[in-house]
């Protein structure tokens, strides 16, 4: 059985609306993200089935170092494999 990867990103703090737009244009171009939603004060992320390639994974550590996302730690308990591993050293 598959579980379904969720990444929780929070808090969720934006500059200006310029900054809240780039932002979401950033999260529509990584293409292993499935769907996000709104959850109370957090973004919940939701991923295809498939493993996340290397420049999804940047792009993803990238958003978590830009807007100070609480618990990066989320991305190596979900994506973190034998052959990626050295990506999170």
């Amino acid at each position: 059985m598959n579980k379904e990867k969720i990444l929780i990103l929070t808090p969720l703090r934006f500059y200006s609306p310029e900054d809240e737009e780039l932002f979401f244009n950033w999260l529509d171009k990584i293409e292993c993200i499935d769907n996000y939603q709104g959850v109370g004060r957090e973004l919940h992320v939701s991923f295809a089935s498939r493993p996340i390639t290397f420049n999804e994974y940047r792009n993803l550590n990238g958003l978590f170092k830009r807007y100070k996302f609480k618990n990066s730690e989320q991305l190596k308990t979900l994506f973190e494999t034998e052959e990626n591993k050295d990506w999170f050293l």
